[in-house]
């Protein structure tokens, strides 16, 4: 045999394919038994958050979602701050918005 192929097993791949000495379906590795778990609300989900409204239904789930307790309050709280900077942000861009069109109405 040649040197250094003696560190190889013969047998018992451990890639989920047939190894040499043993016949082909017979996989090393099993699938798994378990399904993937469902999403929770809001996770793996993507929000669509653009306007005032959107921003007030999601806050509505997560405080439904903690009050039921399927949401952590601390988490939800978190959630709830940050939709409430995000609804912050939305009325900034909208108030610049109707800033800028009130200046070319204008003139300036």
């Amino acid at each position: 045999m040649a040197q250094g192929w003696e560190q190889y097993p013969a047998h018992g791949a451990t890639n989920g394919n047939a190894g040499w000495g043993e016949p082909a379906g017979n996989p090393a590795v099993a699938s798994d038994p378990l399904p993937p778990p469902k999403a929770k609300a809001g996770e793996g989900k993507r929000l669509r958050l653009e306007n005032g409204a959107q921003i007030r239904r999601e806050m509505v789930k997560v405080y439904r979602g903690m009050k039921v307790g399927e949401i952590d309050t601390s988490k939800g709280s978190k959630l709830i701050y940050a939709l409430t900077e995000l609804s912050r942000a939305i009325e900034r861009e909208t108030v610049e918005k109707l800033t800028e069109r009130l200046d070319e109405v204008e003139g300036k």
